[in-house]
């Protein structure tokens, strides 16, 4: 007969015999401890002592208050700020970049410095172009487009943002929860 009594279901679902009630509460026990060291290892991570983050574009406004609200949190042990205009340190956890983000060699260089330290527990990037020097700006229509303007826009916005990822994804920790933040604009 393919369907099971009430009996037999009940048998099927009972616990083996060859687990006692010692074997199982030394399983709960063991469970325990292992939530309890993950707990703990959590805390670790949280910890100031070798939390650190990026903000490239800091020199900007939205860069410039993530700096600031990162300090401010007291999460992080070090935060590089990275900009095109250096900014000046005010304090010893702030520690500034120098980098172009359309330029590899400066990303390269810094995110070798970036990785001796150790690694980045967070990576932000918050830079952005909508308007800026000579022609660029936002166009209205499609007679306002201009071939040299949409290029330098394309490079800041989206080449810039994906060569950071090539060169500080990798130096971003393996073993722990971390994060990459990329902040764009919109148009319309």
């Amino acid at each position: 007969d393919l369907r099971m009594s009430a009996k037999a279901k009940l048998q099927a679902a009972e616990p083996s015999p060859r687990f006692s009630p010692l074997d199982r509460s030394r399983e709960r026990r063991m469970h325990v401890t292992r939530g309890l060291q993950a707990h703990r290892r959590r805390a670790r991570e949280d910890s100031l002592e070798g939390k650190r983050a990026l903000v490239i574009g800091s020199s900007g406004g939205i860069g410039r208050a993530l700096v600031d609200a990162l300090r401010s949190s007291g999460k992080y042990g070090r935060i590089y700020a990275a900009s095109r205009n250096r900014i000046p340190a005010h304090d010893d956890v702030i520690t500034p970049i120098t980098v172009d983000i359309l330029d590899e060699s400066t990303l390269s260089e810094a995110s070798r410095a970036v990785a001796q330290d150790g690694d980045l527990d967070l990576l932000i990037v918050a830079t952005g172009l909508l308007h800026g020097e000579g022609s660029i700006s936002p166009e209205k229509s499609f007679r306002h487009i201009d071939a040299v303007a949409m290029n330098r826009v394309f490079a800041v916005n989206s080449i810039g943002p994906a060569l950071v990822a090539k060169h500080f994804l990798p130096v971003l920790a393996a073993k722990r929860r971390v994060a990459a933040i990329f902040l764009s604009g919109r148009v319309g």
